[in-house]
């Protein structure tokens, strides 16, 4: 596959498993943008391996149906956005430093290898109803540039982090609402980074018990729901720019996290550190 070589879509429908190998210094430019793997693949894993991935429309949309995985190891130029339709999984390993957004409109993303998305590339669930899922694999250390969606219409969401593994939400772009849930083991990592605020605004369940970090911006529960119905092993606040809000709706008195779970502030003097306040602007 010499310098760049341009096809209108991509289409795996074997019943077997396909790989597409494109060249180390080659690129595969699919001018429509759409790649398929329809519900008639029944056995494997296909895979396009190699080199980089174009699109002529600035947006790759990966259809996964049925229910073999299918990989993407190849590296995705900069700024091309990403979409995921179908409820199959995709699994994104490549060595990817753009910032075009992921978009999860149904199935489940894997991310693997610690640079699957740009540490800019914003993650995005659309409020279509259905069970999106962004999957860290165990193990593994990833960074996005931002989270949200996954509210209303769109409740079952899910960020889940697999077993060891630190995902840092370094929202610096705008101030957004996320939705949807958040799952982890003792031993995972949540972190927010990033100057502007993260709203988690969802009754998380207990789904989520790992660590909870702020290391930059404000992380603010919000809405009259409980965030984390299980205890965490600990949430830590680092730094006199890094705060956890909470905001209670009027006089509700809900218990946004479990009272055994430790919160430790980390030389937060200057800033606001840990604090709650109400829709009628009383801070306690």
């Amino acid at each position: 596959m010499p310098g760049c070589l341009s096809i209108n879509s991509l289409r795996f429908d074997a019943a077997g498993p396909s790989t597409v190998t494109v060249g180390a210094a080659e690129m595969l430019r699919i001018a429509s943008g759409g790649m398929l793997q329809t519900s008639n693949v029944t056995t494997g894993v296909s895979t396009i391996t190699g080199g980089t991935l174009a699109s002529g429309t600035g947006e790759l949309i990966f259809t996964t149906d049925g229910t073999q995985r299918f990989d993407v190891s190849s590296s995705i130029t900069a700024t091309t956005a990403i979409t995921k339709s179908g409820d199959g999984t995709l699994r994104l390993s490549g060595v990817n430093t753009g910032s075009g957004t992921l978009t999860l409109q149904l199935g489940t993303v894997e991310l693997t290898g610690g640079s699957a998305l740009g540490d800019t590339a914003g993650v995005t669930f659309l409020e279509k109803g259905g069970s999106p899922t962004l999957s860290l694999l165990a193990g593994q250390t990833e960074t996005i540039g931002s989270l949200s969606g996954g509210g209303t219409g769109n409740s079952t969401s899910t960020v889940a982090l697999g077993a060891g593994s630190t995902l840092t939400i370094n929202q610096t772009t705008a101030a957004l609402t996320y939705g949807g849930f958040f799952t982890g083991a003792a031993g995972t990592t949540l972190i927010k980074s990033g100057s502007q605020t993260l709203t988690y605004a969802a009754n998380g369940g207990a789904g989520f018990v790992g660590d909870l970090m702020v290391n930059q911006g404000i992380l603010l529960f919000n809405g009259n729901v409980t965030q984390f119905t299980a205890a965490q092993n600990r949430i830590t606040i680092n730094g006199s720019t890094s705060s956890l809000q909470i905001n209670q709706d009027n006089t509700a008195g809900i218990n946004r996290v479990t009272n055994t779970t430790p919160v430790t502030l980390n030389n937060t003097a200057g800033g606001l550190g840990f604090y709650v306040t109400r829709n009628g602007g009383s801070t306690a």
